[in-house]
């Protein structure tokens, strides 16, 4: 399958493309600057004619998740998925099967103008839709993203957000998006053959990044893909917008074996550590398991609900977990977000419980964290987590509860500057290293099999504040008559 490089776009200025080997590359510009004004902006694609083209356009988006569209020639093209980086940056990934020939306005339409976005557009010939699109987010410098094809012959297209990277195993550079080296394209310039799980890979300097992965079937000149019955869409199945649930291990996982366990953190900006430094970087001393040190991953991103945590599992969080141990960790940190989104208390802690249980099902430990103080939210939140500590056992293998904790769990707690930052949402690095402390006693007993329900450093929390300390000496006198003995309680003497 042949492939033409269409445009990289970022937004000011224009300079000449570069040769890239083994891809038959038409006249193109690209822009450099990263700077940009007006909601409409607007760069140019070729396209030759050939039979069965698809126009792939990569998106990044500094200014959060802001592109309400992508046309090309005035036709809207299809977000086939995004994802946002801890730091709240977003990339998409849009396609549009056979654009109109000759060259023609590639148009991204966004909500705002606050940030820089950037661009690139690619051209496959003889290409069907994406019909596998999966998505990461991560700090792990060298990983290896697992991607599952569907159709013998399809590419794999990848584009990322964030930390510098450069092509590892299966992937060769198709353009750095408008000069910045933390925005790039990426594809295997070739086909993987048979369809089937393959691994592609890159590296990079620094974590706190986004990936998108797309899968290009073959099309025909008969208009089917790979034998299906839609054109352009494989006959796989394909979840525009969101992730397809073919990354990783699913059901019937039956994690086993003696291999090096792994210790997945899950959460939202509270595990990524906005504006301080994440709990998960705090927690130390972890046990060994067989004698194997855990790997760690970190996964949090900042505006994450339950629904997205849950959704996303089968691409971001599974493929994590090693197959070959039966000692896989999930520690879940969510629900604040689907409260404060206006989604009820039982529907988010269905949410959780639901999360838990799919992940148990799979040979997966669960441990959950209940909610700390939040400015505006302490009601609602002391109600879910009620729900929490009462149904924890059926979703979970331990439980910690940083609601009963006296200094970040308490109602009003966010007011205090010595634990929280002074948005009233998040801790800061003190509060964090009590959420760590915590949780780190929690993975300890789960690995070694204690069953303990509650982790908290005591004190009183939810709705109750703290009181001050009392000590009451009561004191008892036992009488025994015909073997019966009768207790009463007596003044105690005076010291």
């Amino acid at each position: 399958m042949k492939k033409y490089l269409g445009v990289l776009f970022s937004l000011i200025m224009f300079s000449p493309l570069f040769a890239h080997a083994a891809v038959s590359q038409q006249s193109a510009n690209f822009m450099t600057a990263h700077s940009s004004t007006g909601l409409n902006q607007t760069y140019q694609y070729t396209s030759d004619g050939s039979p069965n083209q698809l126009l792939v356009v990569s998106v990044t988006d500094e200014g959060g998740d802001s592109i309400t569209s992508v046309t090309a020639n005035g036709t809207a093209m299809t977000q086939v998925i995004k994802r946002s980086t801890q730091a709240g940056y977003t990339i998409y990934e849009y396609a549009l099967q056979n654009p109109s020939v000759g060259t023609h306005d590639i148009v991204i339409s966004r909500s705002n103008n606050l940030y820089s976005i950037n661009s690139s557009a690619v051209i496959y010939n003889g290409a069907g839709m994406p019909d596998v699109s999966v998505g990461y987010t991560g700090t792990n410098l060298t990983p290896t993203f697992p991607i599952t094809t569907l159709t013998d012959g399809s590419w794999v297209v990848l584009a990322t957000f964030g930390g510098t990277p450069t092509a590892g195993t299966n992937m060769t550079r198709i353009s750095i998006m408008g000069g910045d080296t933390n925005k790039e394209l990426f594809d295997t310039n070739g086909a993987f053959t048979p369809a089937g799980t393959y691994s592609v890979g890159i590296n990079y300097v620094s974590g706190n990044y986004a990936t998108l992965l797309m899968t290009i079937p073959p099309l025909g000149a008969g208009g089917s893909n790979g034998g299906g019955t839609t054109a352009g869409n494989g006959g796989g199945s394909t979840n525009y917008g969101t992730d397809v649930a073919v990354a990783g291990c699913t059901t019937g996982c039956n994690y086993s074996g003696t291999g090096v366990p792994s210790l997945v953190y899950v959460g939202d900006s509270m595990t990524a550590g906005a504006g301080a430094s994440p709990y998960p970087n705090m927690v130390g001393n972890l046990p060994l398991w067989n004698n194997n040190a855990f790997t760690t991953n970190n996964i949090g991103v900042s505006g994450r609900t339950l629904q997205t945590m849950s959704d996303d599992a089968p691409t971001n969080l599974n493929p994590l977990f090693n197959t070959n141990s039966s000692e896989n960790i999930a520690v879940i940190w969510g629900g604040t977000n689907d409260l404060a989104g206006g989604t009820s208390v039982d529907a988010t802690f269905q949410l959780m419980k639901t999360f838990g249980q799919t992940e148990r099902a799979l040979g997966v430990k669960v441990i959950v964290v209940t909610l700390a103080s939040r400015n505006g939210y302490d009601t609602v939140i002391d109600q879910y987590n009620t729900l929490l500590r009462t149904y924890w056992n059926e979703f979970a293998d331990g439980i910690v509860d940083v609601g009963l904790d006296a200094n970040i769990g308490r109602d009003g707690a966010y007011a205090n500057t010595t634990y929280y930052q002074g948005d009233g949402v998040h801790l800061n690095n003190t509060g964090y290293g009590i959420v760590a402390n915590l949780v780190q006693t929690a993975i300890t007993d789960v690995v070694n099999g204690v069953t303990t329900p509650i982790y908290t450093t005591g004190g009183s929390g939810g709705s109750t504040p703290p009181s001050t300390s009392t000590t009451l000496d009561i004191c008892f006198k036992i009488h025994l008559a015909n073997n019966v003995s009768t207790l009463s309680a007596i003044a105690c003497p005076v010291n």
